[in-house]
């Protein structure tokens, strides 16, 4: 169960911040007019666009929880917006805090751990906010504070989030000349509206396709099973037709291989006419010229005594009708006999012997 609510707890983690990516994302895509809205002394707010007069744009009154107006197009104004609300410097308490230089990294701790001191108000009920600090010498910087109640500033975010703005930031100025605005509060809840939809969209995504794996894993082992059913029969079916053929082939293989052994007899083989040749000739014969034409062959070469020779060809099991084919002739004042016989070749292993 640990294990489980782990996984589960990383896994909206990470659909949070893939939601919130895709919101920032497509709002930095987007390019969001800027409204500012002043209040005026008499509790009106006033619409200014960027650029234009002080006198430009509506007049909004807040009753209770919502702005109203007598101008019927004001909505488009603020509707889709970033709306800056300047409030007056009346609804608020400026404090100034001094502090040691080294402070300035961490001013924002120390002004949330400083503001029940300087104000009637805790962190968590105040909305509150500091301006630039400024060197008093002597390693001390000085900064103002600017705080008030965070339900009376909610309030009017909230009204100006209900008239349509895209979000809302909230200043003020001090009354010293020249002041710079302090911003004291920042309400972004329809974006993280926008995230919360998001990230249901992802988790409904995510869902699908996981049904949608699961649902490619069984097919994939149902069809697997079936096809390794297929692969198996279609195995069995190409051994029995190799069988058979082999069965049809039998009986043609077996007359190819008879007729090869008979043409393998029939045929004379020259390392068997060599051995006969070498047994039969005497040692005081030399042979010139060997020629095998078919089943003939010729000799041509010297020796002592020539028609002896035809007799002891005739005599062995591997020639028959032996010849002369050309004169015999002897040298003057030489003992050998110069021969040029021919004969016919019996078949190989006519005789019973083997190859």
């Amino acid at each position: 169960m640990k294990a489980l609510s782990t996984f589960l707890g990383g896994l909206s983690r990470g659909l949070d911040e893939a939601a919130l990516g895709v919101v920032l994302i497509a709002a930095a895509t987007r390019r969001r007019r800027v409204v500012k809205m002043v209040e005026q002394p008499d509790g009106a707010f006033r619409v200014r666009l960027p650029g234009a007069g002080a006198a430009d744009g509506p007049t909004l009154r807040l009753e209770g929880a919502r702005f109203i107006t007598a101008s019927a197009d004001a909505r488009k104004f603020v509707a889709g917006a970033r709306v800056e609300i300047e409030l007056t410097p009346s609804r608020f308490v400026f404090r100034p805090l001094g502090l040691p230089r080294r402070a300035g990294e961490f001013l924002d701790g120390v002004v949330r751990s400083q503001i029940d001191r300087l104000t009637p108000w805790t962190a968590a009920e105040a909305a509150f906010g500091y301006a630039a600090p400024t060197d008093e010498g002597s390693q001390r910087i000085a900064v103002v504070v600017a705080a008030t109640a965070r339900t009376t500033v909610a309030s009017i975010a909230e009204a100006a989030m209900a008239f349509g703005a895209e979000s809302v930031k909230a200043s003020t100025r001090p009354d010293t000349q020249g002041a710079a605005p302090i911003e004291v509060f920042a309400e972004r809840s329809r974006t993280e509206r926008r995230v919360h939809g998001v990230k249901r969209r992802l988790a409904a995504c995510l869902a699908l396709a996981s049904a949608a794996a699961a649902l490619s894993l069984i097919g994939a082992v149902a069809l697997g099973g079936d096809a390794d059913a297929r692969l198996t029969t279609l195995e069995r079916r190409i051994a029995a037709r190799h069988a058979a053929l082999v069965d049809s082939r039998g009986g043609r293989e077996d007359a190819a291989i008879a007729e090869l052994d008979a043409r393998k007899r029939a045929s004379p083989l020259g390392v068997l006419v060599l051995e006969a040749l070498s047994r039969i000739l005497p040692d005081d014969t030399y042979l010139d010229e060997l020629r095998i034409e078919g089943d003939k062959i010729q000799i041509a070469g010297m020796t002592r005594d020539a028609p002896a020779l035809i007799a002891l060809i005739e005599r062995s099991r591997r020639f028959a009708r032996a010849m002369f084919f050309s004169p015999t002739t002897r040298g003057p004042g030489d003992n050998a006999d110069s021969f040029h016989i021919e004969a016919h070749i019996e078949p190989a292993f006519a005789t019973g012997e083997r190859p």
